[in-house]
């Protein structure tokens, strides 16, 4: 009886595998073209070395006051269920703060589905992708990742590219663009044109 149960668990086994096709995430394109019940799955880990607390603050040099002080945190979701597919993703939320008065924070979210920081299509980038890289290894991978404003209802795009070492820390440099409003009718514009998070390049360092 022991030897029919473990054949039994080793067919169900083999069946789940056969329905849900275990494919390396840098397969997949999007919804468009994903494979049904497939599973596209960060083989390689190239995910893993962003997961974490990262901090970029700036630092008036004449007074030695704290400008800006900017907060991510990022999490990896195994085989998020999208329907017809399952994928890899990342998460994540944000805080975000100007001489010590904060603007934003998502740091609180217990939303499941509307996150600050999330993956959207094809989260990971070789250096040969927009935005292009020229100093990025051939085995490393940036997260192409989208970043949202749910007070003014805008978003944009946060790249981020690791650091070996900076300063003696981790650290990962974050390029946010694309942020505002595509389009608008003349007649009934919106009434905000940019996140309140500014566009450009920030350093930050692991926790």
């Amino acid at each position: 009886m022991k030897q029919i149960s473990i054949t039994i668990t080793l067919l169900l086994t083999l069946i789940s595998y056969a329905q849900n096709p275990i494919i390396d995430i840098e397969e997949f394109s999007g919804k468009r073209n994903a494979i049904e019940n497939a599973y596209y799955k960060d083989i390689n880990n190239f995910m893993d070395p962003y997961i974490g607390t990262w901090v970029y603050t700036e630092i008036c040099p004449l007074t030695g006051n704290e400008i800006v002080y900017f907060k991510i945190v990022l999490e990896k979701e195994l085989m998020t269920n999208y329907g017809e597919y399952y994928v890899d993703t990342v998460i994540g939320e944000y805080q975000y703060k100007e001489n010590g008065v904060e603007l934003r924070s998502t740091l609180d979210n217990t939303s499941q589905y509307y996150h600050g920081i999330y993956s959207w299509g094809n989260l990971l980038r070789k250096s040969d992708t927009y935005p292009l890289c020229s100093d990025c290894p051939t085995n490393e991978r940036r997260l192409h990742l989208i970043i949202r404003d749910w007070v003014r209802k805008l978003g944009g795009t946060i790249t981020l590219k690791l650091f070996v070492d900076h300063d003696g820390q981790p650290a990962i440099e974050g390029f946010i663009y694309g942020t505002g409003v595509l389009y608008y009718e003349i007649d009934n514009p919106p009434p905000f044109f940019y996140m309140i998070i500014p566009t450009g390049t920030f350093i930050f360092k692991k926790q």
